[in-house]
């Protein structure tokens, strides 16, 4: 999960980061992406996409698979690395 590397980052002093909870409902680990697999589309789970409309914007009727660009807000702690990627932190 790309919390692991966060959490690293975090403690190492290389990342400020305000860190919360690590359990995906805080909202504290925002960050966008961009991979090999940006431009597809991507699907949300039923947690992210409810922290992401009280933290970071998502629409309420936005429907659980959106289109996967760099400009779209994750969640680092609900996100599975499969690829290289560049993390970019809110």
């Amino acid at each position: 999960m790309l919390i692991s590397s966060v959490r690293s980052l975090v403690s190492d002093g290389k990342l400020q980061l305000a860190w919360r909870c690590g359990q995906g409902t805080c909202g504290a680990c925002k960050v966008r992406l961009e991979h090999a697999g940006s431009g597809g589309m991507v699907t949300l789970g039923g947690k992210e996409k409810n922290v992401m409309i009280r933290h970071a914007g998502l629409a309420a009727d936005s429907p659980l698979t959106i289109p996967d660009t760099p400009e779209l807000v994750r969640l680092a702690c609900h996100i599975q690395i499969k690829s290289d990627l560049t993390i970019y932190v809110k």
